[in-house]
């Protein structure tokens, strides 16, 4: 990986103005997509969108009556949804960034920060925000936003030479962790058809990993209905880091939590959870999600 590469890239993405021809045209063809790829999400699409594809019934997605009485205006869409959106914008700007600087950077994790609900018929539009840089590729920050530029996911995508492999010593510290649940899920070919039908996508024979991705917030959605039958708590954040691409077939998703909830003023027990989804015993992610709950979940 060339440092003058990355130093050129940052450049790029980080100047207002600038004189040299090949990075307008870059800067242009980043706001082509941009503009090409803002997003309106109809009102059917999140109940199909969960039920059949990302294992999600959460009644807030798309009865208005049951989000009104959770706190919202209306159906929010899916975090796993935006999640989606944000990997598959990322993929379109990032063949022509490879190309700019004639490098091979790879998608190789994704922060994501959920701070406010997008809701259906809503139109979304893409933020590039500063780009921090590394030895080894670059820290992107890319934000889902409104018309007025407030963000609905502040994002960041990490853009490596290569995924990193999952460390030992995050692995031993997975398995210290207090085991909280796990199951196994399949991505068949139908439900991937509907996921690229669903994000407005034409169908590739890669499976997303965002989608694989999806299965944590599914796999806490039923954790979190333990004591009730219905969920509760709030998704706030997840940093995931990619290991190897995922291919059809069946996932394990497995959750610890390392340390007890912190208790916050506004917004109750704060649960960070680690989470490691492994495909025929190879780890596809890995990474935390945090969780907020007015009270202590019973595990």
């Amino acid at each position: 990986m060339s440092l003058k590469g990355i130093s050129r890239l940052v450049k790029c993405l980080q100047t207002e103005d600038t004189d040299e021809e090949e990075i307008k045209v870059l800067k242009e063809n980043l706001a082509s997509i941009a503009d090409l790829r803002k997003f309106i999400v109809q009102r059917q699409i999140p109940m199909n969108f969960g039920r059949k594809v990302v294992f999600d019934e959460n009644e807030i997605h798309f009865d208005k009556e049951v989000a009104i009485a959770a706190g919202f205006s209306d159906t929010p869409i899916h975090g796993t949804y935006l999640a989606g959106q944000i990997e598959h914008f990322t993929s379109d700007n990032l063949r022509l960034i490879n190309d700019f600087i004639g490098e091979n950077f790879v998608y190789a994790g994704q922060d994501m920060i959920f701070e406010r609900p997008l809701y259906p018929e809503k139109e979304a539009y893409w933020g590039h925000g500063k780009v921090e840089r590394f030895e080894n590729g670059v820290d992107w920050h890319l934000d889902i936003v409104n018309k007025k530029s407030r963000p609905y996911v502040s994002g960041v995508s990490r853009l490596r030479y290569k995924r990193r492999d999952r460390p030992e010593k995050q692995a031993n510290n997975f398995e210290m962790g207090k085991f909280v649940a796990e199951n196994e899920r399949e991505i068949d070919l139908d439900k991937l058809k509907l996921w690229y039908d669903f994000l407005g996508r034409p169908l590739k024979n890669a499976v997303p990993i965002s989608y694989v991705a999806a299965l944590i917030p599914s796999l806490l959605l039923g954790v979190a209905s333990r004591e009730t039958g219905k969920p509760k708590g709030t998704y706030y954040s997840s940093s995931l880091n990619f290991h190897n691409h995922p291919g059809l077939g069946i996932f394990k998703t497995i959750i610890r939590i390392p340390q007890p909830p912190k208790l916050t003023r506004r917004k109750g027990c704060e649960y960070v959870f680690d989470a490691l989804c492994i495909q025929e015993g190879v780890p596809i992610l890995s990474g935390k999600v945090v969780v907020y709950n007015p009270t202590e979940f019973k595990f």
